[in-house]
């Protein structure tokens, strides 16, 4: 008690006052665990004349937790006072009328001194990995603790967390005084669950073919296992490891098995479905359009050109060049004119392509013309004009492609005498040729006629060694020409029809001797044909050829056969 509240006593009350004996600290057992705290019983003992109505009240840091009566010279007991975990300071006044006459003060100390108790510890466990350090809680063991004071105790674990195989582990509970209670046990890690996928293609891939043999696939693939490190291996069908990252696969359709196998060879696998396929189609080059001059003398040129074809998955690639379906090659003839050439190709996925070009022939060769150096035509005796065309002048064309040519040679019309006719003509293709050359036109041969004795129709028999009078007649349009030169040609002497010799012409001399000329006589001209150096065996054969010649007219010849009798 304070010397401040004794002294307020004495001077109230006097020497024989109320008193309250001292109280002792209290010390108490933690007892509830929820709460933490602990029931506290104490007795407060009171002497001497008590003023009516007074109460004990007890405090704890100026707040009242209790009021009671206060009866004299008697003990009164207080509890349970609940105190928590600690060190709490209590104050018991006596109090009258209001105020507080005496005072005692007392400490009581709640603590914790039992430890926890485990429950569920068993010898030994054996456990999943769910880690490759699997960190240990009291929830998968089974574990449990119990405290007079916590109701949660703190359970540890040493090591806390373990790897794969078997380790003693001790298992500590401590409260939240710090009191512990331990328990060894030993623990086996094992793991028995496949890695689990968590990443892969779950549709076929498709690719387009990029290049012989195929397309590069590359795709993701992911697994996981609760224990550790995941060893993945990919293969195809026919056994050919894979490369996630990056696998050059032929076209077609693939099966990839991607298998993942944990640390103990647990292992699960999945199946990955590729295809690389091709809908590109090829690339054909063609040149550009090809123009070209004909051979010489063909109708058509042989042409060389460069077709290819390229596809980025057929190395095979047939390339066929064509015209009208049919096939052609570089080096073949073409014809004048303009050709398509086409080229096509299908490779192996059926993807196809074709490109065309065209081929021009030009007909660059000019038609031949063949005429003679020179030419002489025969009109009619009268020397009347001749119209003419190439035929006539023994001119012909040829050309290395057209075959209709006309050919036009001028003048058409041409008189007696020399002209120089010039003739061309053009191809279909406006190839043009010329040529010119002189034509002499002749006046034409003499209309004749035999008079007696001679007949021109038969053999006309004669006395070997005689003369033979010969006359004859010349006419123009049935007008007797005086004009021409009548001569003895030539006499042959034959067998049959076969000529074995020559005879000498000789004129008898009963007509004035001028060699082989025939002597001009009225309207005749005659000549006495000497026989008497001849064959003069009987029944040779002579055959006469009288020729009629005038400047400007082709020579007319007469002919008769003579027979010895």
């Amino acid at each position: 008690m304070g010397s401040g509240q004794q002294d307020l006593f004495l001077a109230k009350f006097g020497a024989g006052g109320p008193s309250i004996a001292p109280i002792d600290d209290i010390t108490a057992q933690c007892d509830d665990t929820v709460n933490r705290t602990a029931d506290v019983y104490f007795t407060v003992s009171i002497a001497g004349a008590i003023p009516a109505g007074a109460t004990l009240e007890v405090s704890e840091g100026g707040t009242t937790v209790v009021v009671a009566s206060a009866p004299a010279d008697a003990e009164v007991g207080f509890g349970p006072l609940v105190v928590p975990l600690g060190v709490a300071s209590f104050d018991v006044s006596l109090v009258s009328a209001g105020e507080a006459i005496l005072l005692e003060s007392f400490d009581v100390t709640v603590h914790d001194s039992i430890a926890p108790v485990l429950a569920g510890v068993q010898a030994d466990y054996t456990l999943e990995c769910q880690a490759p350090s699997t960190v240990l809680f009291r929830s998968m063991l089974g574990i449990s603790a119990t405290d007079n004071c916590d109701t949660a105790p703190e359970i540890t674990f040493s090591p806390a967390a373990l790897e794969l195989g078997s380790q003693a582990v001790t298992v500590t509970a401590r409260d939240a005084t710090g009191n512990t209670s331990s328990a060894t046990t030993v623990i086996t890690m094992e793991d028995t669950i496949a890695p689990a996928f968590t990443v892969f293609p779950t549709e076929t891939i498709v690719k387009e073919c990029t290049g012989t043999p195929g397309a590069n696939v590359s795709f993701t693939v992911e697994a996981v296992d609760a224990c550790g490190v995941v060893n993945m291996s990919c293969q195809d069908q026919d056994g050919n490891p894979v490369d996630p990252n990056g696998t050059t696969f032929a076209m077609g359709e693939h099966v990839v098995t991607c298998t993942a196998t944990d640390l103990v060879g647990n292992a699960s696998s999945v199946e990955i479905r590729v295809r690389v396929e091709d809908n590109t189609a090829p690339v054909i080059t063609v040149p550009g359009d090809i123009s070209v001059a004909n051979d010489l003398g063909e109708c058509g040129a042989a042409v060389d050109f460069v077709v290819a074809g390229t596809d980025l998955c057929d190395p095979n690639l047939d390339v066929v060049v064509s015209v009208g379906g049919a096939p052609v090659s570089s080096g073949d003839f073409f014809p004048v004119g303009t050709t398509t050439v086409t080229a096509s190709a299908v490779d192996k996925s059926g993807n196809s392509a074709s490109s065309a070009f065209n081929i021009t022939v030009l007909d660059t060769e000019a038609p031949v013309l063949v005429a003679p150096s020179s030419l002489t035509l025969v009109t009619d005796c009268a020397g009347s004009d001749m119209s003419v065309g190439a035929s006539d002048l023994s001119v012909s064309v040829t050309d290395n492609c057209d075959l209709d040519l006309t050919v036009v040679c001028t003048p058409s019309t041409l008189s007696p005498g020399t002209t120089f006719v010039t003739c061309e003509v053009t191809d279909a293709a406006g190839n043009m040729s010329s040529t010119g050359f002189p034509v002499t036109v002749m006046k034409g041969a003499f209309d004749y006629e035999l008079l007696n004795p001679l007949d021109g129709t038969a053999d006309n028999k004669i006395r070997s060694g005689r003369t033979v009078p010969v006359k004859l007649r010349v006419s123009c349009d049935n007008v007797f020409d005086p004009t021409v030169t009548a001569t003895v040609d030539l006499v042959e002497d034959m067998v049959g029809d076969t000529i074995v010799a020559n005879e000498v012409v000789d004129d008898s001399g009963l007509s004035n001797d001028q060699g082989s000329v025939m002597r001009l006589a009225g309207d005749m001209y005659i000549y006495n044909l000497k026989t008497s150096d001849w064959n003069q065996s009987k029944g040779a054969r002579f055959r006469v050829t009288l020729r009629v010649s005038k400047p400007g007219h082709v020579d007319t010849f007469c002919q008769f056969v003579l027979v010895n009798k």
